[in-house]
Formats: C-alpha cells, sequence, structure tokens
C-alpha cells in the first residue's frame, strides 16, 4: 500500500476515535479507544517521513541536508497546538479531543492531495522473520547500538510520562493561594 494512502486512512480511524472518545466517561471504554487511537496514530510519524523523503527525492532535493528543517517545522506545529488549546483554556475539556479529531480528519484529506509514494519493488517472498522486522535484531551485537537503543527506550519513556503528567501536575499548582494566578497554572502548555 503506499504509504501516503495508509497515511490517510491512519489518521481518519484516529479522528474517528478521538471523536468517539470526547463523548465518553467511562474510564474503562475510554483506555481502549486511546489505545485504537495510539495504535493508528504511531505508524504516522514513521509514515509521514516516508511521505517527507520521497517527496523531497521527487523534487531534486537532498534527504540528509534538507530533511531536518522540514522535521523541525513538524515540531513546531506541536508546540503551537499545544498552546493553542493552552490559550483557548481546553486542557481540562473534552473539547481538544473534538478539536485534535478535527486536525486528524485535515490531515487525513490532505493525504488525499498528497503526490503518491511509490512501493517496493523488493522480492515479496521473505521470510516471516524478515517482513517483521525481528532480523534487525543482530544490530544489538554493537555495543554502541544496544546502548542507544536503551537510552532512547528510557527517554521515550519519560517523555511520555511528562506528557501525560506534566499538564495535570501543572493545575494542581491553583490549590496554592501564592501560585493561582501564575503563568504556569493558567497556561501550563507555554512555558514547558
Amino acid at each position: 500500500m503506499k504509504a501516503n494512502r495508509l497515511y490517510g486512512i491512519c489518521h481518519f480511524f484516529g479522528a474517528v476515535a478521538l471523536f468517539v472518545a470526547a463523548q465518553i466517561s467511562d474510564p474503562i471504554i475510554m483506555f481502549w479507544v486511546m489505545l485504537f487511537n495510539a495504535i493508528v496514530y504511531m505508524p504516522t510519524i514513521a509514515l509521514s517521513n516516508v511521505i517527507s523523503y520521497v517527496s523531497l527525492e521527487k523534487t531534486g532535493l537532498d534527504t540528509v541536508k534538507d530533511f531536518p528543517p522540514v522535521r523541525v517545522f513538524g515540531t513546531v506545529g506541536f508546540i503551537l497546538a499545544m498552546w493553542t488549546i493552552s490559550f483557548l483554556k481546553l486542557e481540562l475539556s473534552n473539547i481538544q479531543l473534538y478539536v485534535a479529531s478535527g486536525a486528524s480528519l485535515l490531515l487525513a484529506l490532505y493525504s488525499l492531495t498528497l503526490q503518491d509514494c511509490p512501493t517496493s519493488k523488493a522480492k515479496k517472498d521473505k521470510s516471516l522473520v524478515s517482513l517483521l522486522g525481528i532480523d534487525a535484531f543482530v544490530l544489538f551485537k554493537q555495543k554502541n547500538m544496544a546502548i542507544f537503543f536503551l537510552f532512547a527506550m528510557l527517554l521515550g519513556a519519560a517523555l511520555q510520562i511528562t506528557n501525560t503528567f506534566g499538564n495535570p501536575f501543572l493545575h494542581d499548582f491553583a490549590l496554592a493561594p501564592h501560585y493561582k494566578d501564575s503563568l504556569v497554572v493558567k497556561y501550563p502548555a507555554v512555558p514547558s
């Protein structure tokens, strides 16, 4: 399947999941809906990289030199989205899920306008181990790769914890009288 089409499909299902999540009040059902959302969202990170690489190559640009600025704009977009939710004071509201659903739907529709990414012409009769990427584990024989992987996992875990619990933690500062009017309490996503 072409990367741009799969990207659109994943974002469409993510939009549906976020729309449904905005209407749920049961924590167990919310867990499963958000797990589904994560399952369809996570591949879009790699797919957006593939689409960027293909687009850069088709326009004759060097992916090593020209991709990093593209990636920086992704980070800037993430920060602006968080600031928007914070400035609109939607951080503790289910409306933020509707906003995210709308953004995901827009990305799904936008993916229809992207140029097609060619599929691999590689030989199709690969082993199951190769198809699942398990043969990449041989890289862990190299000490540097094993250390890099370990620290990447630890950093990823720390990032997920701060993304999940940082905002509610900062909102709790409103309970302390001398912090209730601070910028951190009013707009927690802005200073972080």
